[in-house]
């Protein structure tokens, strides 16, 4: 199943820079890291930002409780 196919299940707003913002789509069976170093790759963002974002990812889906809709922990 391709990313379309998949359900998007949390979309976070993040600023690239100065007042820009983009946006990071989480479906279902995403892996955390694997999405944020995506979005950085695709952004040009430094690698170092790939830990707090999946961090924050992470965070997001806690709140919104839906953790065991997603893959969480890569394999």
């Amino acid at each position: 199943m391709d990313d379309e196919e998949r359900r998007v299940l949390l979309a976070i707003t993040v600023e690239v820079e100065d007042g820009h913002l983009e946006y990071i789509e989480i479906r279902d069976g995403d892996c955390a890291e694997s999405a944020a170093t995506k979005f950085c790759e695709t952004h040009l963002l430094p690698e170092k930002y790939v830990a707090p974002l999946t961090e924050h990812i992470v965070e997001e889906v806690h709140r919104i409780r839906w953790k065991s809709a997603l893959t969480l922990l890569c394999k």
